[in-house]
């Protein structure tokens, strides 16, 4: 399943709703030259004559001369951002970077991608302007363009359309489908099945009628062993299967649902006269739908009769999911704009995930309005009627497909509707008959997918109950452990309890102040003065990292009084500091150099700046040891 939106724009919305407006002025005017003309694109010659037909007409005269005049004293400033030369042609389509909105804040990876596309496509001038002399921009250029870019085809065609070019399309369309089968033979073998390894598996054709039934009778086409084929083994047909054997089936008539279209393929039974298959996948070959699973009891064979069985209760689960992407695509495009469009789905009896194009994260807000939106469709319980119909009688009704996908002669169309059609797209995927079916929709994830697409995950019926009663069961956790019986206090107790932590840790850094000052005395005290430097040493256990950093300031403070040549070896509970004062420095000593000794003594790590260090304390010694072994080393160097 696919669906097409309308085309998105790099514009801002104010000015995409003009350029629709703006269709319903005559022609005459609306393709007068908006003051001075533009700067000309050697790339794109102007137009020889009005297309015939223009999905979105320029925008009015008066309206692009006021903006280029208002963007004109930035001009130079965007150019140094994109460090090109002043005089550097703009590719494409010259409103798509020269004349974006400077006020709009566009995300970096936008901008990262337009220079990109410029670069590319200046990079290969020479190509550019023999393609364009013949009115023809390749197939390649525009497939980079969607494949690198995210830059869709019916974009780059209306641009092209607007200067009398045409774009290789059949080149394009070769190019997608080349890189959909590299991505076909990367895909791991799942499910039992491979339309590579499984031979003659195209050959049949397989009756779905799981729109309308749970079950029905039919015969095994084709039998297929596949323990021992891995992920790259040949399996050739085979005569039968015992009970424990992995195996993949092709029947004749199924109510299975084969993936396709971001959903799932259906699980349930096989059952033959001697024997069962549970179902786990089902999958497509060609017109043939393979189900894989496992032989639970007797024997199977070629040419058996059987009846198939799917799982209605996993079904269930799966069509609520695909009816709620429908629905969240309605509220995404409500609550972000017209310019959202599908970028891929993926629906199981678990989750619905939605990429969708859009620049930017969602915000608190916005992410709580979507929700609320689609659990309003919900509690409507708005009908959801499917259609079948001709494909020329689908696109006449307005219903949105996804762009590239091939259509037959005859296509589904699912609609959503109140007064209004809140959803209409082409879809070959099973859905509810009502959105009061769906329960209740939960978001659960925003994240970003690719550059200028975003993700959304949601679950819908007791998917959400069970979200919801994991939620409440860690609440109720967190009110026990802060011993209170009222949930809704839960949030004042937390409060409370950080004050209260906090007012405590104020009092530990009070003690530990003045325990530090006690114990700087004690170690100025032992003080050693040799040469001018005095050297404080000492192990003060019990004292963390952050404890014995205040003890080593309290010392040094101290000494400071009196000079600034000491040098500072302290031992705590977990860490060893060095501080040495700016004439110790002066003399050669170093406090990362001494520190990383010292530590390496008792088999610790660590390292600083030369006037302050810190390290962790091995298990290999005494430390005491090897913080005197440290400050005698010094000592004999000052001596010396």
């Amino acid at each position: 399943e696919w669906r097409t939106t309308p085309t998105p724009t790099l514009l801002g919305d104010d000015h995409h709703r003009q350029r629709r407006h703006d269709r319903h002025q005559p022609a005459e005017e609306r393709d007068q030259p908006p003051g001075d003309a533009a700067p000309a694109s050697f790339l794109f010659p102007p137009p020889i004559a009005a297309p015939a037909l223009v999905l979105h007409p320029r925008p009015p005269a008066a309206a692009v001369a006021a903006f280029r005049a208002r963007s004109e004293d930035r001009k130079e400033d965007r150019q140094r951002q994109r460090n090109q030369p002043e005089d550097l042609p703009l590719t494409l389509n010259h409103q798509l970077i020269a004349d974006v909105d400077p006020g709009r804040e566009l995300q970096d990876n936008l901008r990262d991608n337009l220079r990109g596309m410029r670069h590319d496509i200046v990079g290969n001038l020479h190509d550019l302007r023999e393609n364009l002399h013949e009115r023809l921009l390749s197939g390649e250029l525009a497939f980079k363009l969607h494949d690198t870019y995210g830059f869709p085809l019916d974009l780059t065609k209306e641009i092209c359309e607007e200067r009398g070019i045409a774009v290789d399309e059949t080149k394009f369309a070769e190019l997608m489908e080349q890189q959909k089968s590299v991505a076909r033979a990367g895909v791991a073998f799942r499910g039992g099945w491979d339309e590579a390894v499984l031979g003659g598996a195209n050959d049949i054709a397989t009756v779905f009628v799981g729109y309308d039934t749970s079950s029905c009778e039919g015969s095994i086409a084709k039998l297929f062993v596949t323990n021992d084929t891995g992920n790259t083994g040949n399996t050739a047909p085979a005569a039968s299967a015992k009970e424990g054997d992995r195996v993949s089936v092709i029947i004749t008539q199924t109510p299975l649902y084969a993936e396709s279209g971001g959903q799932v393929g259906d699980s349930g039974t096989i059952t033959a006269p001697n024997g069962v298959i549970e179902v786990t996948d089902t999958k497509k070959a060609g017109k043939g739908f393979i189900s894989s699973g496992v032989v639970t009891r007797g024997t199977v064979s070629a040419g058996d009769s059987c009846t198939a069985q799917l799982d209605e209760t996993r079904r269930a689960a799966i069509r609520r999911n695909h009816t709620a992407a429908h629905l969240l695509q309605s509220a995404l495009r409500r609550v972000l704009g017209s310019h959202i469009h599908q970028a891929g789905s993926y629906v199981d009896e678990h989750k619905v995930r939605f990429d969708f194009s859009h620049f930017e994260s969602l915000t608190k807000e916005q992410v709580s309005e979507v929700e609320l939106i689609v659990n309003s469709f919900i509690i409507a319980a708005l009908p959801v009627v499917v259609r079948e119909m001709s494909l020329d009688e689908a696109k006449k009704t307005g219903a949105t497909a996804l762009f590239g996908e091939k259509y037959g002669d005859t296509v589904r169309v699912v609609t959503v509707s109140d007064t209004a059609v809140i959803s209409s797209e082409f879809c070959g995927g099973t859905h509810v008959s009502n959105t009061g079916e769906l329960g209740l929709f939960k978001l659960t994830a925003e994240t970003a997918a690719a550059a200028g697409v975003r993700r959304i995950e949601g679950r819908t019926g007791f998917n959400s109950l069970s979200l919801w009663n994991a939620e409440q069961a860690e609440v109720k956790a967190a009110a026990h452990a802060l011993k209170i019986t009222d949930v809704s206090a839960l949030s004042a107790k937390c409060a409370a309890v950080m004050a209260e932590l906090a007012d405590k840790n104020r009092e530990i850094e009070r003690l530990n102040g003045k325990l530090a000052g006690a114990s700087a005395q004690g170690l100025i005290d032992g003080a050693k003065v040799i040469n001018g430097v005095t050297l404080v040493s000492g192990v003060a256990a019990g004292i963390d990292g952050g404890g014995l950093r205040t003890l080593a300031d309290t010392v040094a403070d101290k000494l400071r009084a009196n000079g600034d040549s000491y040098v500072i070896v302290i031992a705590g509970s977990t860490n060893i500091i060095c501080v040495c004062g700016a004439g110790a420095v002066a003399l050669g000593h170093n406090a990362g150099k001494l520190v990383r000794e010292v530590a390496a003594l008792t088999g610790g790590k660590g390292g600083g700046k030369a006037d302050s260090a810190m390290a962790g304390i091995g298990g290999n010694g005494n430390v005491a040891a090897a913080v005197a072994a440290a400050v005698a080393a010094v000592a004999d160097m000052l001596r010396g």
